[in-house]
């Protein structure tokens, strides 16, 4: 027999051999089924969602929350921890008991709390918070701490109510054993219609221990209690003689609210500084002007003299570049924006012209555009005009009225307005002061005569008792 002959059977046996083998293997275990026991700790990060144990700060929902900053508690602080569950729902019918405990740095198990959930709907998630305050007697040291979930929900029996409840339509106590979940009994054995006796029920989950420090050194406000981040330049290229923009996100990671101070420096001189105070876990953004430069690059910092704030100083260069500002607008559409809105007189009589100027400016590549104004909501006038990038151009309109009133000038699109107002009584009004004028003076004259006759009339009458007495 060849040597070919051989090894021919010889392989057949081996691929059979490996096909057995197959066949043999265990099916994983990568269900989740409410009698298994999942060990968490070997998921792949990658793998989303997945059940989450996390020291926290704050829990806004599920796989919502603010992780602790270094996870060490000074004695009287508070230990807040987010767990959740995954696919945990029967009928509708989440009963889930989550249970803690911490271990001190000896080993010793020197805490055991649970928390309930009990909720009927359609979720099919489950999350708790769990708090706990640091004992005044725990020493410092590191503590571990391990979550386990037992699935109390008795399926049968929800089961069996859902498919014999006609045969109970009129029994009350049916009903009310239907939609009793035990949510505030503390029996550990006693449970509701559906919630088994914690004893008959399993784990349908543990987490990998979390480790967190009890020290007395430790502060309760986080190293990092404002958070800056997200530093833009606007536009990052500039021409000669414009401004820019430069905006910055601070964020408020504490459950108290807090004051901090940014400066924005130019080039080491320093060009804004702003207080501000931010409410516990929220976000605003702040912006500096920066005023117009020179071309060349020009370096800007934001830094903050402020305690508890990390992310500065952050610095950003600022180009200042006519040739790169016009590569930069090239691919941006034409964009005009109004500067100014100007009315030379604001108070005029009827029929009489309104002078109004609009200052607009190419923001974009060069272009066409319209420029309209209204007047009390109706169109007045429109303007076709040619703009390069960043020219500038004041156009004029010129505008009468033939009745009195308040009339209000406004740009489309733009938060410009301004107020010019029509009268009658323009002429009237100094008629009106000429005659009064006048006439006061054609009293003051007649007083004069008046006075000077009476003076004359005295004088002659004493002029005769003077005859008449020699």
């Amino acid at each position: 027999m060849s040597d070919k002959m051989i090894k021919q059977p010889v392989i057949r046996v081996v691929l059979v051999l490996c096909l057995l083998s197959c066949l043999s293997l265990p099916v994983s275990s990568n269900t989740t089924g409410f009698n298994e026991t999942h060990e968490y700790a070997s998921l792949v990060s990658e793998i989303k969602p997945y059940p989450q144990l996390e020291i926290v700060t704050k829990v806004d929902g599920f796989k919502d929350f603010k992780p602790h900053w270094n996870n060490r508690f000074p004695q009287g602080s508070t230990l807040m921890v987010y767990a959740d569950a995954l696919d945990v729902s029967h009928a509708r019918f989440i009963i889930l008991d989550f249970i803690f405990v911490i271990k001190d740095p000896r080993g010793h198990i020197v805490s055991w709390d649970r928390v309930k959930v009990r909720r009927v709907g359609y979720d099919d998630n489950a999350y708790v918070v769990y708090t706990k305050t640091i004992p005044s007697d725990w020493i410092d040291g590191p503590y571990t701490i391990r979550a386990f979930v037992y699935d109390r929900a008795d399926f049968a029996t929800i089961m069996r109510y859902e498919y014999n409840y006609t045969s109970h339509i009129g029994d009350k106590d049916f009903w009310d054993d239907f939609w009793d979940l035990d949510e505030d009994d503390d029996d550990d054995d006693d449970g509701g219609t559906f919630v088994k006796p914690l004893s008959e029920s399993r784990v349908i989950m543990r987490f990998r221990e979390k480790t967190f420090y009890v020290d007395h050194r430790a502060s309760e406000y986080p190293p990092d209690w404002f958070v800056i981040s997200g530093l833009r330049v606007l536009p990052e290229v500039v021409a000669p003689g414009e401004e820019a923009y430069v905006t910055v996100n601070v964020t408020n990671t504490y459950k108290a609210a807090g004051r901090l101070e940014l400066i924005c420096t130019l080039d080491n001189s320093t060009i804004g500084s702003k207080k501000l105070s931010l409410d516990p876990y929220t976000t605003t953004t702040l912006d500096f002007t920066i005023p117009p430069l020179v071309e060349g690059e020009h370096q800007l910092r934001i830094i903050s003299p402020s305690a508890h704030v990390a992310g500065t100083p952050m610095t950003a260069i600022l180009n200042v570049s006519m040739e790169g500002a016009e590569e930069a607008t090239s691919e941006l559409p034409t964009s005009f924006v109004i500067k100014s809105l100007d009315i030379k007189k604001i108070r005029v009589k009827v029929n009489e012209s309104v002078p109004i100027a609009v200052t607009v400016q190419n923001k974009g590549r060069e272009g066409n555009g319209t420029v309209q104004l209204m007047i009390n909501g109706k169109l007045e006038g429109e303007r076709n005009l040619s703009l390069r990038y960043l020219e500038r151009r004041t156009i004029y309109f010129n505008v009468t009225e033939s009745n009195p009133g308040t009339y209000r000038v406004t740009i489309p699109g733009t938060g410009f307005s301004r107020l010019f107002f029509v009268t009658e009584e323009v002429e009237e009004a100094s008629s009106i002061f000429g005659s009064l004028t006048s006439k006061t003076e054609e009293k003051k004259v007649s007083v004069k005569t008046v006075t000077l006759l009476i003076i004359l009339l005295i004088a002659l009458i004493g002029f005769r008792v003077y005859l008449a007495m020699r």
